[in-house]
């Protein structure tokens, strides 16, 4: 995708439960050297979800979700802007660009908060299983929906989206 080409920064995740595993395209990033984003959860009266820079080398734990990310506390929070693209982990999707995530609502509380200050909202990409797609799924208020999801078999674009219809062309290239 030429959004990632271009991206400086790519977030990403670690898989969890069956999700895609995305640690060859991580360790591909890091070689060509783009800086890898991992979310971090954290507490507090209002849970909520940074990204922080991550290298291979860099020790991760199993927060409350046993899901591992990074602990080091000498890495700093990523700025949103510097993030050129998003990978996300997906339990299910529409081809319109609805996500169910594992529930927490991370994700979207994350991007919600962007959508007025950032373009980052606009490239976020789900990364499933073709099996995983569904024909609808119910979008509520506080979904944010993705600009594409790729799967083993095929890319679906979220028709209104940035990386949907203005670069169809230049990914057939």
């Amino acid at each position: 995708m030429p959004a990632y080409r271009v991206a400086s920064c790519v977030a990403v995740y670690l898989s969890f439960d069956g999700e895609v595993d995305l640690s060859e395209l991580m360790e591909t990033a890091a070689r060509s050297g783009k800086t890898i984003a991992l979310p971090v959860v954290h507490g507090g009266s209002v849970p909520g979800m940074c990204f922080r820079r991550y290298r291979s080398e860099d020790p991760v734990r199993r927060n409350r979700f046993g899901i591992r990310e990074p602990y080091r506390s000498d890495r700093r929070q990523i700025r949103p802007s510097s993030i050129g693209l998003v990978l996300m982990p997906v339990v299910g999707f529409d081809p319109s660009g609805t996500r169910l995530g594992m529930g927490g609502g991370f994700y979207d509380r994350y991007f919600a908060q962007l959508a007025e200050r950032s373009s980052l909202h606009n490239r976020l990409v789900g990364v499933a299983f073709e099996c995983q797609k569904v024909k609808s799924l119910q979008r509520y208020a506080w979904d944010i929906p993705m600009t594409a999801v790729v799967t083993e078999t095929r890319v679906y674009r979220n028709a209104g989206s940035q990386i949907g219809k203005d670069r169809v062309r230049e990914e057939s290239k």
